[in-house]
């Protein structure tokens, strides 16, 4: 148990001690929370010099209103922490050195006050996929800041596809059948001839289940279409909820085996989507239209689905596209497919005839874990107008499609276009692998990634972009609409750790964003690669002692339904929001959106609220419920609820 001297406090506007200091030593600052909880669970103490420079231990005293900090008695009659010289509080804070996993994935789960799924899988080491070390996985829970082992998933989940059910389960599928090892012998050779040196996808799917802390074993992903057992399978998919609840998987690498004709796919990607129904426990593939297919393992021979057309000079990137459910249920396709955005149905498994421009990238390739994209805030006076805001090579692009009612001009379709400047001295940078999070005040948190040109080779650490950046996009609270001539960037403080690929970013229900995950120099290996810190952003909100509370709610909703919030500070309140939980990996949130709810104040210190119209808006699962007062201060903590 390590001692630690602090110098100096961070104190609220009330006086309150918010953080624990001392700017002369590694762990520098210590939230007052995580320091309650080092001191009751002995892994750090914490002294102060009293008189003649003798040491005073810091201690925990219990309150009816909340535990705090004070020094143990001496001479003084006050507590030794009162005279301690305040210091500006650094907005980013290390968590923990070690989170016992690299995590590549991440997930909310909606238990008690909220915890965090950190999984990891064979965590991009070939010595733990050959040794069977695959099952890495923590549960960590950011209240009393600690990791603990939960289980995990059969198979190797490292680069599966992952959201969540209507149910609230976490569904986890595809993932990493067999590491591919450099070499002839190991390339996956398709129907055609061409060999292709890319990994297995595994079919294998789990769910994990926030209410007891299991996993379980669903039913596996479908064998490569027209066979009984070869192939199938996904690695590198997404996964995104659909307004009916069923998940939708798209791209990917199938299963492979070059040595196996009865193993070994055929397709050097998984072409066509499938979807995961939970009521019945099984996938179906689409009908209609392949997806992300890359054009060159397609013999000329082989026969298109119906109505579909090889197009002439394209290849797709078949890894993690970026898709959002869009107001009328479609699937905006904002990962470039054959070229182009759309939107894709996935109850007929046709993209609508009206095609997209792409987002400008600067004449480069896609690869979508280079870049990120968000479905800004949808907003019930915008008529819910789904608006993407995508952080690429050519800087920061928007695009706003259809509201509610999906009336589109296709003599004047949707465009996207530039978004205003971003706030840094000189040219912004690329922030490749970088992570996009959705803020309670309906702000975008940019952080991590590389200034670093895929082009040039390699993903060094030393052009890690350590600064945030949070995106305002102009919207009129009062009305709840976009005027997009008012959006705002700004930067932050820069961050202590390095987060480059394979990192996460994730909302909290208290406000704040974990990071986490990151593989040195974007190698793969042993631990020397491994990025193990958990590093916490705290927005201005935070540390706020005069933020909305929530002291009642209901714990599920049905869709239009009229539901009450109780706070003490209800005749305050601007605005209320429901956020779905996040799950992250690979620069990329499919769960992630904020949803505005209009609402009354009907009584004192109680608000009537309209849970979203259906679906489509908000597909079904779990959802956590904020109020934001006029101050634009977002409550102290969010509820969860489920949404069906």
């Amino acid at each position: 148990m390590a001692q630690r001297i602090v110098t100096h406090v961070i104190r609220n506007q009330n006086g309150d001690t918010l953080a624990l200091c001392n700017p002369e030593e590694a762990w520098t600052q210590r939230r007052k929370e995580w320091a309650i909880s080092d001191i009751l669970l002995h892994r750090h103490e914490y002294f102060v010099f009293g008189q003649n420079n003798g040491l005073r231990r810091i201690i925990v005293v219990n309150d009816p209103q909340g535990n705090y900090l004070r020094t143990s008695p001496d001479s003084l009659p006050g507590n030794n922490l009162d005279s301690l010289p305040v210091i500006e509080r650094n907005p980013w804070e290390l968590a923990l050195e070690d989170a016992e996993v690299l995590a590549v994935h991440a997930a909310l789960v909606p238990v008690g006050p909220g915890r965090v799924l950190l999984m990891g899988g064979d965590e991009h080491d070939k010595s733990n996929a050959d040794g069977g070390d695959i099952h890495n996985t923590r549960f960590y829970d950011f209240i009393i800041n600690e990791v603990r082992d939960v289980g995990s998933p059969e198979a190797d989940t490292f680069c599966c596809g992952h959201a969540f059910l209507p149910d609230g389960r976490w569904l986890v599928g595809g993932g990493t059948e067999e590491w591919n090892d450099p070499g002839l012998e190991d390339e996956h050779i398709d129907i055609h001839g061409n060999p292709r040196n890319h990994w297995s996808g595994t079919r294998e799917c789990a769910a994990y289940e926030p209410a007891d802390e299991q996993w379980s074993s669903v039913a596996p992903m479908l064998p490569e279409p027209g066979q009984a057992t070869r192939g199938g399978g996904r690695w590198y998919p997404t996964l995104i909820t659909l307004a009916d609840g069923r998940i939708l998987a798209v791209g990917g690498h199938p299963r492979v085996d070059p040595g196996d004709p009865a193993v070994n796919d055929g397709r050097h990607g998984s072409w066509l989507p499938e979807i995961y129904d939970a009521a019945t426990n099984a996938w179906t593939y689409t009908a209609g239209h392949w997806l992300y297919v890359d054009w060159v393992d397609v013999p000329p021979q082989v026969e298109l689905p119906e109505g579909q057309v090889r197009p002439e000079g394209v290849s797709n990137y078949l890894y993690y596209p970026r898709l959002f459910v869009v107001p009328g249920g479609e699937v905006f396709l904002a990962s470039p497919n054959d070229g182009n955005c759309g939107w894709y149905n996935p109850a007929t498994g046709l993209i609508a005839p009206l095609l997209l421009d792409s987002p400008p990238h600067d004449g480069r390739g896609y690869a979508e874990t280079n870049h990120t994209a968000v479905l800004l805030p949808l907003l019930p006076g915008d008529g819910y107008t789904a608006h993407v805001l995508f952080l690429g090579y050519e800087s920061a692009q928007r695009i706003s499609l259809g509201g509610i009612d999906r009336m589109i001009d296709p003599e004047n379709p949707p465009n996207w276009e530039p978004a205003s400047v971003r706030d840094w001295p000189a040219d912004p940078p690329l922030r490749r692998h970088g992570c996009s999070v959705l803020l309670p005040t309906g702000e975008v948190f940019f952080t991590g990634g590389l200034d670093h040109d895929q082009t040039e080779g390699g993903s060094p650490d030393n052009s890690a972009v350590l600064e945030g950046e949070i995106y305002s996009p102009g919207i009129d609270w009062k009305t709840n609409t976009y005027n997009f001539a008012d959006e705002t960037w700004t930067t932050t403080p820069p961050a202590s750790v390095a987060r480059n690929y394979h990192s996460v970013a994730l909302l909290l229900p208290n406000g704040l964003v974990l990071t986490a995950g990151s593989n040195i120099n974007g190698s793969s290996g042993g631990d020397d690669v491994k990025e193990y810190r958990l590093e916490m952003y705290s927005p201005w909100y935070d540390g706020d002692p005069d933020r909305p509370r929530i002291t009642g709610s209901p714990s599920a909703l049905g869709y239009g339904e009229s539901f009450q919030v109780i706070s003490p500070q209800a005749s305050k309140i601007a605005r209320t929001a429901l956020m779905r939980c996040g799950s992250v990996t690979h620069a990329w949130d499919g769960d992630q959106r904020y949803i505005g709810m209009e609402f009354e104040l009907v009584a004192p210190g109680v608000l009537q609220a309209v849970a979203p119209p259906g679906g489509d808006i908000a597909p079904p699962g779990p959802y956590m419920l904020w109020i934001v007062d006029q101050q634009g201060r977002p409550c102290e903590q969010a509820s969860f609820l489920l949404l069906a």
